[in-house]
């Protein structure tokens, strides 16, 4: 098959999230199953900077970067206008069977779809946990605004909607989108190197070894921010302590300005010996100190399907998360648990998890028979190449 994928930044652009992530891994494994994938990108590569190349290769994939009108109306905006986007729809859409298209609230993909439509290609659209609006997250009036205009063209026109959680298939149920059109793909990990990195000790950076026998280790990886909800995690880690079970928690991840009001916490309710700030984290760092903790926790006020709960899955950690997580829907009770966005239950979660040996196994068990299948980028780009086969 011939494969075009669309999207707002491309690799080498890795300060724009997962999504570049996805589509990196995504066409690797595509191309690598016999199939011609090319990828229409900008030159977007972070505030600043552009992507200084026309077109490249990566992984035996072409790559085509347009020049965007204006880097920071892309970068603060959402606004990606790049510069004979066009033309290349009108040369080049022909000459493909699918055209898979990242991320939603672009002009990119609204071009690309109507070009698409009007070249009688199927489309497939993979929004990335984006198509649900909230609140909470950025640019809600420019959200609006787009969808009073263009929703209707695209929920109308996509023949395929690729989906991360529950919430982002209701929403498009409600829109009247048939089910079928509706299918759920995961993230994916490179699982090769989770069996083959260089261990570091990182939690001995912090305390000593007779403290970190005596305690069980809670670990979260991400960027710290208010959407990540670690108001509610820092209050259940002072419940736990207050019901008496010694605990540490870890937090890797670059400050988003937030860091200041969580050390106010952590001093309010007296647990600044219970709590660590690590900062940012090399993939070998990162994966050693998944290999030290005894639990990964996630308590996030919204997110799609965070690739750090995936890493401590296939680290064979079991994991507890709250039902404001797209992941939920893979994790509960199977690899870890559940639990509602609240510092009491989630504390309640975590002491379920630590007093209950044989639930832990079971979930390690679970995550070592399932993660290839689940996670690794070779079996979701087999599932979305036979999506491509059917249409």
């Amino acid at each position: 098959m011939k494969i075009l994928h669309i999207i707002p930044y491309f690799y080498p652009a890795v300060s724009y999230g997962g999504p570049v992530n996805v589509s990196y891994y995504l066409t690797k494994e595509l191309r690598q199953l016999n199939n011609e994938v090319k990828v229409l990108t900008t030159d977007a590569y972070d505030l600043n900077k552009r992507v200084r190349l026309k077109k490249n290769f990566i992984n035996n994939v072409e790559v085509t970067y347009l020049r965007n009108l204006s880097n920071k109306l892309a970068k603060k905006y959402n606004m990606y206008l790049p510069l004979g986007m066009v033309k290349y729809f009108r040369k080049n859409i022909k000459d493909n069977h699918i055209i898979h298209i990242h991320e939603y609230f672009t002009v990119l993909t609204v071009l690309a779809v109507y070009y698409a439509c009007k070249n009688k290609k199927k489309i497939f659209l993979q929004s990335h946990g984006s198509i649900v609006m909230n609140t909470q997250r950025g640019r809600p009036l420019i959200k609006n605004i787009f969808n009073f205009f263009f929703e209707n063209f695209l929920l109308k026109n996509v023949d395929h909607f690729l989906v991360l959680s529950d919430e982002e298939m209701e929403y498009l149920l409600k829109k009247d989108v048939l089910k079928n059109k509706i299918h759920f793909i995961n993230n994916g990990v490179d699982i090769s190197e989770f069996d083959n990195y260089k261990f570091i000790d990182i939690t001995g950076r912090f305390i000593k070894r007779e403290v970190e026998k005596e305690h069980f280790k809670l670990v979260f990886l991400g960027r710290i921010n208010f959407i990540k909800g670690f108001d509610y995690l820092i209050e259940s880690v002072s419940i736990l302590i207050k019901r008496g079970f010694n605990v540490l928690l870890f937090i890797a991840g670059d400050d988003d300005g937030y860091k200041i009001k969580l050390e106010q916490m952590i001093n309010n309710f007296k647990i600044k010996e219970n709590v660590y700030f690590i900062g940012f984290l090399n993939k070998d760092e990162k994966l050693s100190l998944l290999e030290q903790s005894d639990i990964y926790i996630q308590t996030s006020i919204s997110d799609a399907f965070p690739v750090s709960v995936v890493e401590a899955i296939c680290k064979f950690k079991p994991v507890v998360i709250t039902n404001t997580i797209g992941i939920a829907r893979l994790v509960d009770n199977k690899f870890g648990i559940v639990t509602e966005l609240d510092p009491n239950k989630i504390a309640d979660a975590v002491i379920e998890l630590l007093s209950d040996k044989k639930l832990r196994s079971k979930f390690i068990n679970n995550a070592k028979q399932m993660r290839e299948q689940l996670f690794s980028w070779k079996s979701i780009a087999q599932e979305l190449n036979g999506l491509y086969a059917t249409g």
